[in-house]
């Protein structure tokens, strides 16, 4: 049955569905009514097989029916409980979540006391640390203090953070690590600065009485600092110190804030030290007064000091570069030789009385403050920061520009190796602008001023002074002047980099020097005569001998200059104070022979110029003594001056000699062009030189002239009142000599003024023997007058030379053949020979012709005489 329903369901659903396709797919009304019939036709049987599908199946409706009922009854009963235990689960809900607010209000509660408990715990640490930090602080660990304030800033920056109301707490934090900052700054400043200073004035106190330890107080204080020798090694060494310094400052980053402290604060530290340093000075000295000697010893202390702290700082720049990422941000090498340089800087200006009108004179950038790690507007950045008012120093003497000259060398050494070595220049440039600007010129303008004052004097030329060791006279002019160049000598030694400088003040010296010199030589050589035309300048007859060059060559080859020159040896060569005139050679006893060989030549050229003349004009030679003396001082003199200015020069250092061959100046001579300086020192003493040496020469030549200006008139003059009497002349010229002979012998040795003296018998027989070319006629009474005059001179000779002055004794001769007439005198040289020359001769026989009355008036007579004379000294010669 289940098979059949099955086909008619079947059936009925493909009748259904192909009645659905006509209807919808044909266009023809009876193909779709033909299709609704038979649908129709398919409901009807459909409906007859419900049918009896419903009566087979009541019985069966029916079961399913209460069974229905049945369950749908349960199924309420079931929805009913479902509904209660749902109600039920609600109120238990409510019930559960009322507890666990309870709870959690309860565990709310336990975790906020337990976070109240902590945070008072903490709190209470961090009030208590005060305690352990001030003992580590004592003690010097600042790494411990350090890590009491890490712990103490990361609770309050951390768990604290939040917690209001411990502002007061965290500025008492915040004064602690400005206190460990302090602290630490002032324990590097101790032992970068202060320690290195004070071992240097512990040095000092070893040379002083307990006495003077027991009345200083700041002998006492560093006493009682260092009583149990901290100086030691038994001290935890320096670079440890540093070390746990620079560790605990980079902690909270505050190490550059902190080394710009060190290094700015560092000056004053310098201040403290450096006066403390010349108060310890200044109780050592013994001296009332101190000098620049006193400020050399204080320079040379505090570089010792600098020195010192120099090594510390070099040790800390090493433990700089173990912390790693700062050593990149600072020189700390750099920063304290430009501290220290400022400082000494300051120093030096206190005692050379030297300012910078400029403070922007030198380059130079001034350190910016840094702002420390947290404190930036507190009252640790405000108190230190940095100033540059001029910080008070004490000095230890008078401030004076020449203390630069025991200190320079010290100074320069110091600015020229810093500037090599950091490339600072600031100090060197400073010493060099003092120096070339203020220095150089205050002792051009002192030595200038001396200079001045000393040839301005009336008595320049004539005032003596003895020099120290010898007791030499010598003009005080030439010794000041002397001294004046000595002075700037020790400048040279002590700063040689400025010798061309200094050698200019020498060679302006020695020029004004000698144009003075120059400028007395001119006007005693000089004479002034009034004429017609107004008043006249002449030349005295030894000047312009002096100055013509062939005259004064012709002398200066001869033996008797030779011999008076004896005294210009090499400069090396001699004690430097004692007279050059002073060292002739000891000479050799002479005979009158042996002088008149020696200066014979000299009388021959003396003869041939002056003795054609009847007269001298007095103005034509010099006849005030204090002229002569002003010649004699200015030669000597000069002499040694120049001597001394040779060996001053010679005994300069290496340096400095370099320098003044290398260094070109203008020429000064009037010459266009250049010349070494060297040589133009040399060039102003040969100046000088040949000032002394024309001096010498004018003397030399004085003392003849005087001879022919006393006795070459004398063959012309009548004969005296009084037959046993000497001519006035003779008196003259004897005190003449005199005078000569004791402003020689007090100004020179005897050996000099002994050699100038020399050939003056022999001179002035001469000047008898030629003047008698100008006599008319010899009478008996002028022949005696004449040989008597001839004895006074010989014996005023005699007087000063110690010698018999045998040449004089020719003289006599020769007017004692005067008794004989002509023919006597040719027989008596063709027997006896000559003993004169040929023109003495002529001289002779020509007086003679003409005081014979006979001959006299005989034409050809002197002619025939002269013509004789000459055959018999031609056969004499021959034979």
């Amino acid at each position: 049955m289940k098979a059949a329903d099955g086909l008619s369901s079947e059936e009925s659903c493909g009748l259904l569905i192909n009645v659905i396709r006509t209807l919808t797919t044909s266009a023809s009304s009876d193909q779709k009514q033909i299709e609704k019939t038979r649908l129709e036709a398919g409901f009807d049987k459909s409906a007859k097989q419900v049918d009896d599908l419903l009566a087979r199946h009541q019985k069966d409706v029916g079961n399913s029916l209460k069974t229905f009922r049945n369950v749908s009854t349960e199924i309420t009963a079931c929805r009913q409980r479902i509904h209660a235990v749902k109600n039920a689960l609600a109120a238990s809900k409510v019930l559960l979540q009322c507890r666990r607010d309870d709870l959690k209000k309860l565990w709310v509660e336990d975790a906020e006391q337990k976070c109240i408990c902590n945070i008072l715990e903490q709190i209470e640490e961090i009030k208590k640390m005060d305690v352990a930090f001030n003992e580590h602080i004592v003690e010097h660990r600042y790494n411990e203090a350090v890590d009491v304030l890490k712990k103490s800033d990361i609770l309050l920056n951390g768990p604290l953070s939040a917690v209001t109301g411990l502002d007061q707490l965290r500025q008492h934090v915040s004064s602690l690590s400005r206190n460990l900052f302090e602290t630490v700054v002032n324990d590097m400043l101790e032992l970068l600065f202060v320690r290195p200073a004070e071992s240097q004035m512990l040095e000092l106190m070893k040379g002083m009485s307990m006495e003077q330890l027991n009345e200083s107080v700041l002998c006492v204080q560093l006493r009682e600092k260092y009583k149990e020798n901290a100086l030691t090694s038994s001290e935890v060494p320096t670079d440890k110190k540093l070390a746990e310094c620079l560790a605990s400052l980079a902690v909270f980053d505050q190490l550059m804030s902190a080394l710009e402290q060190v290094f700015l604060r560092s000056k004053t530290t310098f201040y403290k030290s450096i006066d403390d340093t010349v108060t310890l000075l200044k109780i050592i000295m013994k001296e009332s007064v101190a000098d620049s000697s006193h400020l050399a010893q204080l320079i040379k202390v505090v570089v010792l000091q600098i020195n010192a702290s120099h090594e510390v700082i070099k040790v800390l720049g090493k433990e700089l570069t173990k912390v790693g990422r700062y050593v990149q941000d600072i020189n700390v090498e750099k920063r304290f030789w430009d501290a220290v340089l400022e400082v000494l800087q300051t120093l030096v200006m206190k005692h050379l009385d030297f300012y910078e009108p400029n403070p922007d004179a030198y380059d130079g950038d001034v350190p910016k403050t840094r702002a420390l790690f947290r404190f930036d507007g507190t009252n640790c950045v405000s108190s230190y920061s940095y100033r540059r008012t001029a910080q008070p120093i004490s000095s230890i003497c008078k401030p004076n520009p020449y203390n630069i000259i025991p200190i320079f060398r010290v100074l320069d050494g110091l600015g020229r190796d810093i500037e090599h070595n950091f490339d600072l220049d600031k100090f060197s440039t400073f010493m060099q602008t003092f120096v070339m600007t203020t220095f150089i010129q205050r002792v051009h303008d002192d030595i200038s001023a001396k200079r001045q004052a000393t040839l301005s004097r009336g008595d320049v030329w004539s005032q003596l002074s003895s020099t120290t060791a010898h007791n030499v006279k010598v003009l005080s002019s030439s010794l000041q002047i002397y001294e004046q160049c000595e002075e700037v000598g020790k400048l040279v030694r002590n700063m040689e980099r400025y010798t061309a400088q200094f050698a200019l003040i020498w060679l302006d010296t020695i020029e004004a020097y000698a144009a003075s010199a120059a400028d007395t030589y001119a006007i005693v050589t000089k004479s002034r005569n009034t004429s017609e035309e107004g008043i006249i300048e002449q030349q005295k007859i030894s000047a312009q001998w002096t100055a013509d060059e062939d005259i004064s060559r012709t002398l200066k080859s001869l033996p008797q200059w030779t011999l008076l020159n004896q005294a210009n040896v090499a400069p090396n060569s001699f004690d430097p104070d004692v007279t050059p005139t002073s060292r002739m050679a000891v000479m050799n006893s002479e005979s009158d022979k042996d002088v008149r060989a020696r200066t014979e030549r000299e009388a021959e050229l003396l003869i041939a110029n002056l003795a054609g003349k009847k007269a001298l004009h007095k103005a034509e030679l010099i006849s005030d003594m204090d002229s002569i003396k002003q010649l004699i001082f200015m030669h000597e003199s000069l002499l040694w001056f120049t001597m001394q200015m040779r060996t001053l020069i010679a005994e300069e250092p290496k340096m400095a000699q370099d320098m003044m061959k290398t260094h070109s100046i203008p020429r000064r001579d009037g010459k266009p062009g250049e010349q070494r300086l060297r040589e133009a020192l040399l060039q102003q003493l040969g100046i000088l030189e040949d000032i002394s040496e024309t001096c010498l020469l004018m003397i030399h030549l004085e003392l003849r002239v005087h001879c022919f200006y006393y006795l070459l008139p004398l063959a012309q003059m009548k004969n005296a009142q009084f037959h046993d009497e000497m001519d006035k002349a003779v008196y003259d010229f004897r005190d003449d000599m005199i005078q000569f002979h004791r402003l020689l012998g007090g100004t020179v040795v005897e050996k000099k003024a002994k050699c100038l003296f020399e050939g003056l018998g022999h001179l002035c027989a001469s000047i008898f023997i030629h003047s008698s070319q100008h006599m008319t006629k010899l009478t008996e009474s002028n022949k005696k007058r004449i040989i008597r005059d001839i004895i006074g001179v010989q014996q005023a000779l005699s007087y000063i030379t110690g010698r018999r002055e045998s040449e004089l004794d020719r003289a006599k001769t020769f007017f004692d053949l005067l008794n004989k007439d002509p023919e006597q005198l040719l027989a008596l040289i063709m027997e006896r020979g000559a003993i004169f020359s040929f023109q003495e001769y002529t001289f002779l026989i020509s007086l003679a012709v003409r005081s014979d009355p006979k001959l006299s008036s005989e034409p050809g007579a002197l002619d025939r005489k002269i013509n004789q004379l000459r055959s018999i000294l031609s056969q004499k010669h021959t034979a």
